[in-house]
């Protein structure tokens, strides 16, 4: 884990790895929006980067910007459907959104990704048995 002031003015370089680990502190720290913005550095340098995808939809997310969050969540798919945390982000959007049924979906591909993923755990235990097994 990185100090907070390990970067007191930003990135220390214009490369992927400084901006992803500017903005894992910035996340950290709550600062979704600018977070978000070094997230997009990463990525306009290295498009391919899926932890920088995904950890960009997740900023989307916590600022409320679930289409975008989504966006971000499904194009990190398109590179690797075997992601069990872009099956949650979406799982989390589904339950947000109310679709209970999707977000079983999500959550048993989570699960069948990463059985011992204990959030994923938690949140279908907790969906009654009649859409758990659908």
């Amino acid at each position: 884990s990185l100090p907070n002031d390990t970067f007191p003015f930003g990135a220390p370089a214009d490369t992927a790895d400084a901006h992803f680990a500017f903005a894992t502190i910035l996340a950290n720290r709550g600062d979704w929006i600018d977070a978000a913005g070094e997230w997009l550095r990463v990525l306009a340098l290295n498009p391919n980067h899926l932890d920088a995808r995904n950890n960009l939809g997740v900023s989307y997310a916590h600022l409320g910007r679930d289409d975008q969050a989504e966006l971000e969540f499904r194009k990190a798919l398109q590179f690797s459907t075997e992601s069990a945390g872009e099956h949650f982000g979406l799982a989390i959007l589904a339950l947000n959104r109310g679709n209970r049924i999707q977000a079983v979906e999500e959550l048993r591909q989570v699960i069948r990704i990463q059985p011992n993923y204990p959030q994923a755990q938690q949140l279908l235990a907790q969906v009654p048995p009649a859409l758990r097994f659908r």
